[in-house]
């Protein structure tokens, strides 16, 4: 819906924060806070849940402040039947 110059700096800037998380993820690994996967599906994952946490109140009603991190956070850090 943007123009493709914008498009394309958004991308790029898109590709820069998943960088930085995939950097965080590796860093957990290799001082073992974090389980071995790949890293930058990990970081690309991450990227999605901040972009997606803005609407999750429209699919799941239910959610408060207090039961967010068990219903919306804990799957990607615990595995979703954890």
């Amino acid at each position: 819906s943007v123009d493709p110059v914008t498009r394309n700096e958004m991308i790029r800037q898109i590709g820069h924060v998943v960088d930085r998380f995939t950097d965080m993820v590796a860093d957990g690994i290799i001082d073992g806070s974090a389980r071995t996967c790949d890293a930058r599906v990990a970081g690309q994952m991450l990227m999605a849940q901040i972009n997606s946490a803005a609407e999750l109140g429209k699919w799941v009603p239910e959610l408060t402040p207090d039961n967010s991190v068990d219903l919306y956070a804990r799957p990607i850090f615990r595995g979703l039947f954890a």
